[in-house]
C-alpha cells in the first residue's frame, strides 16, 4: 500500500516537473519574441 502511494507521488512529481518545464519554455519563447518585436 505504501509502495504504491510513494510511486504515485513520484509519478505526480514527474508530471508536475514536465508541466513546469513546458510553462517556463513557453514563457521564455514569449519574452524572446516580445524583445525582438520591441527592438525592431
Amino acid at each position: 500500500m505504501s509502495n504504491s502511494t510513494l510511486l504515485n507521488d513520484h509519478i505526480e512529481n514527474c508530471s508536475d516537473n514536465v508541466v513546469w518545464a513546458f510553462l517556463v519554455s513557453e514563457l521564455m519563447i514569449f519574452i524572446f519574441k516580445w524583445k525582438i518585436r520591441g527592438n525592431f
